[in-house]
Parts: structure tokens; sequence; C-alpha cells
């Protein structure tokens, strides 16, 4: 009982049928007696069948009952249907939209894989059919109410039988917590599994080319994980099985002392010996229809949890909109200057130690200009970037645009101003946030790119996105230059191209973005095109350092 007053399932399908439950209980109860009604009516018409009568009488009442009985578990099952469908679309869209405002910073140190995972198996467990759940509080208020009537037909089967379920209930409540922690063990279990399965198909083309690899991963880390799951799974399905099992001895031992005891005591003869007998067999299907329900109900509170864990790591401040930062930068009506002062960001490990630092960082950088950002890799080019346009809140300094600084309350606004090609962009099947672009505007663009005849353009899909890397790297370029915002950055888009678009990418759209008006921001180490450029810093181990011998207009580091 602990267990079914605690769970996170039941309060939250309590919570949400709370205009309802009047007359969801009213109809559990009809159809709980309807239910016992049957069973009554076949006691009493089984007396007729053994004479060779047919009484009007009962199969008016037997087909009443069985109309009631359709109809009401109809109705039960259908809004708890619909309650079921609310608390999954609840979770879904409060954590769609918790994921759309958490910080990057705290993003990634979640796991993108442990996301999907929740996401996808406990938001599927809950979706499945659900309809054989929802009948138990019907078939609980049958099975009181068959055993009243089995205390009817004879005291002395109702009282053993009352017996054998208090012992059960013994065994079931010291078994039902091991259960419940196995179960928490196999979600860990699968969570482990599914990182690694995840990491087999992003890394496919790797594990291709290099065979050791793929073995250590698959048969030396897959494969005992794979045991380790199945080896869980088995546990539960064991201790399930016990269950299960002993529930059948007990029920079975009822029948037995019904069928084998009573009468030789003299105390269960004849029509009541065969009525008591139907009324047990029916309860025992309704107590393995329960028992069943609870195995349910163990998956249903540990998905709950999951989620509901999720969304409390999800969970962060909203924005004020209406704060005096957030005002203060809507009333800029143009771009001017961009200002870090002593601007740095950390990274840290597990335990809390900084592992590496980009930064501090004195930069202004004016509207119109072209700045190349050169620098190997792991030097902090993507951190300072990220930075730059807020995906990262600086730890120390002050990140400004026109003069006004950007806080978590403002920082939304502020990135607005900006169109970013990271290195790890993702491209999107449609224009999301796009509605007014033409069809006409995109294929110009197209064209312009040398994408016209990779891919079409209609309804604002793509027809593919299966391009090459560059080919990508130009189709991402081109919705940045669609989305027609004051600054953009570009890290390596240059890389993957042909010489011809590499010459165009430089020579003649940098120089087209620069007579707009727009700020860009190029990582690049094409170094026969450092001149296109207003400025060149170099940055290496977090830092902007000057490089002297660089062939470009002006070389600027950190100021």
């Amino acid at each position: 009982m602990t267990r079914f007053m605690n769970s996170s399932f039941l309060r939250i399908l309590v919570s949400e049928l709370r205009e309802d439950w009047r007359g969801l209980l009213a109809m559990t109860l009809i159809s709980g007696a309807s239910d016992t009604l049957l069973i009554v009516v076949v006691n009493r018409s089984s007396k007729d069948a053994v004479a060779g009568e047919l009484s009007i009488a009962h199969l008016i009442m037997f087909l009443s009952m069985l109309a009631i009985h359709a109809l009401t578990r109809y109705r039960m099952l259908v809004r708890s249907g619909i309650a079921m469908k609310n608390i999954v679309y609840g979770f879904r869209t409060r954590i769609c939209e918790r994921l759309t405002r958490v910080e990057l910073e705290d993003f990634e140190k979640m796991g993108k894989p442990d996301i999907q995972l929740i996401l996808g198996r406990d938001i599927g467990l809950l979706s499945a059919p659900s309809v054989h759940f929802f009948s138990i509080p019907a078939t609980i208020v049958t099975t009181v109410l068959s055993l009243l009537y089995l205390g009817f037909i004879s005291p002395l089967t109702f009282l053993v039988v009352i017996s054998l379920n208090v012992g059960y209930g013994i065994y079931f409540l010291d078994n039902r917590l091991r259960v419940a922690e196995t179960m928490t063990s196999a979600s860990e279990a699968e969570g482990r599994l599914f990182s690694k399965i995840t990491q087999l198909s992003l890394g496919f083309k790797e594990l291709k080319m290099h065979r050791e690899r793929r073995r250590a991963l698959v048969m030396r880390t897959l494969f005992p994980l794979s045991g380790e799951v199945r080896e869980v799974q088995n546990t539960i399905n064991t201790q399930l099985s016990g269950i299960f099992a002993t529930s059948d001895v007990f029920y079975y031992l009822a029948v037995g002392v019904t069928l084998f005891i009573l009468p030789s005591m003299q105390v269960l003869l004849g029509t009541a010996a065969s009525s008591t007998i139907t009324v047990m067999i029916f309860l025992f299907g309704n107590v393995n229809e329960i028992l069943f329900a609870f195995s349910i109900l163990l998956q249903y509170d540990g998905a709950i949890d999951r989620l509901k864990a999720l969304e409390q790591k999800l969970d962060c401040p909203i924005p004020d909109e209406n704060s005096p930062e957030n005002i203060r930068l809507k009333m800029e009506t143009s771009f001017e200057v961009l200002q870090l002062s002593g601007c740095a960001f950390s990274y840290h490990d597990s335990l809390g130690k900084r592992v590496f630092t980009v930064g501090p960082i004195d930069l202004t950088i004016p509207r119109g200009e072209v700045l190349f950002i050169v620098g190997g890799n792991g030097s902090g080019k993507s951190t300072f970037l990220r930075m730059l346009c807020g995906l990262y809140l600086p730890s120390e300094g002050v990140l400004s645009l026109n003069g006004v600084p950007i806080g978590t309350s403002n920082v939304d606004t502020f990135r607005q101003y900006f169109s970013t090609i990271f290195n790890d962009f993702h491209l999107f099947d449609q224009f999301y946030g796009l509605e007014t672009v033409t069809e006409d505007q995109v294929r110009a663009l197209q064209r312009r790119f040398m994408l016209d005849e990779k891919t079409l353009f209609h309804d604002h899909h793509f027809s593919t996105l299966d391009l090459s890397t560059g080919q990508r790297k130009r189709l991402a370029l081109l919705t940045a230059m669609l989305e027609d915002r004051p600054i953009l950055i570009l890290d390596e888009v240059s890389a993957d191209q042909d010489p011809e678009f590499r010459r165009f990418y430089y020579e003649e759209l940098l120089a087209e973005l620069k007579s707009q008006g727009r700020t860009v921001l190029v990582v690049s180490h094409d170094d026969r095109y450092f001149h296109v450029a207003d400025r060149v810093l170099y940055m290496d181990y977090g830092r902007l350092d000057s490089t002297p011998g660089l062939e470009a207009g002006t070389v600027v580091a950190g100021a």
C-alpha cells in the first residue's frame, strides 16, 4: 500500500485527473459492481443450466450487467488514456522549452546521450498503449466485492482466502523494494550502454578504418556492458517471476482447501462448493492482473522520476524581458561597437579544478570590420568566439555592445545580433524562423554558392542535406546570409572548399559583407588571403598575441 501511496506516477495521474476524479470513481465503482453481479448471475444461472431451463430474468440481468460493464470500462479507459497522453505532452513540452533556455555550458555538462536516452526510452514507455493498466481500478473494486460475495457464500472459505492473502502480502511487500532497486540499476546500466552505442554510430567511419579500435569498443566495451544489462534484466525477470509464481501457489492452495478440506469437514457441499470455486477462479485472474499492473507501475515510476530529475536539471530562471539591462539593449537601433574588457572563460574538471582558461582578453570590434582569428588546434579560438557571441558568459570581465554590459538578463537579446557558423555547426531541414524568405532569394544565393544543382529548395525545405562537407558549409553560409544580422562568425568556412569558391569567399563575399556595414569574424589559416582582413589576431594557449611577419593589413593583439 505504501508503494502505491508514494507512487510518482499515481500522484501525477491524480493531479491530471483532478477535474474528473469523481466521475471516474463513480464509473470505477459501477464497473466493479457490474462485474461482481455478472459472477452472481452466472452462479445463479448455472442451476438453471443443470436443470435444462432458461431464466429470462437472469438473461436480462446478464445482458444488462454486460452492457454496463462495457460502457463504464470504455469511458474509464478513454479518459485515463487522455490523461496519460496529457502527461506525456506536458513532459515533452516542458523539457523542450527548458532545453531552449538552458545555457550551453550547462547543456554540455549534462551529456547529450543521457538526454536523448531519457526522452526516447522513458517518454516512449509512457506513450505506449496502457489500456490494461487503467483497467486495474475497476479490477480492484471487483476483487473486493467478489471477496464479500465469497464471504456470503462461505464465511469459512472467505477466512481461508483472507489468511492466505495476508501471507502473500507479507511476501510481496518484502520483495517489492528489491525489484524497484534492481530496476534502478537496470536504468543506469542501460544509460552506460546507450552512451557507447552512440559512439558506435557517431564514430562509424573511424571504426571502419581502425580494426583494433573497433574490437576494443565492440568486443571489450559494448559486449560486456550489454551482458551487464542482460544480467540485471534477468534479475528483474527472476524477481517478478518469483512474485507471480508465489501468487499462483497461494491461490491454488485456497482452491485446494475449498475442494478437499472443507467438503471433508462437511462445511462446504454441493452447489455452494461449485459457486465458491467459480468465484475463486475469477479472483485468481483478477489478482494476477493486479500483480502485473504492479510491475508496470514500477516502470512508470522509474520513468517519471527520471523525467522529473531531467526537468530539475534543465530548470533555470526565465530572463526578465523587462529588466533595465534588457530594455536598454533593446533600445539600441543598430550595432556600432562590440567590446571585451578583461573577459575570460575557464573550463573545470569534475572536481572543480580549472583545466583551461581563455583570456583575459581586451578587444574592441567596430562595425564594418573584417577580423581574422588565427591559431592552432586547441588554442582557444572556438571558446573565444562562443564567449564573444554570448554562448558562454565570461566568468571574468565585462562584455558589452554599444556600451551596454551583457549579463544573464539580456544575453538572449545580445545573441540576436549574430549569425554563426561554428566548426561543429548543424544544418536544419528547413528555414525555421525565416518564413518570410522567398524561393527566389534562396535560389539566387544557391547559384552564387554553386549549390543550385546539388539540392533543390521548395516549401521552405531543401530536397537533401546529403552533401559534401564543403557544400554543407556553403548551405550554412547561405542561411547566415538570409538571417541578415550585423555580426557574422565564420569558423573555418573556407576549409574543404575548392579553389574557385575559396577565392570568391575571400575576395568577393567578405568585401560585399563589409560594404553592407556588417562585421565579420573569420577563423582562417589561408595566409594568402590575410590581406583582405582589417586585422589579424593570433590566439595561442587561450591568449591573443601579436604575430610578427603575418602578411596582413594590420596586426593587432589584445587591443
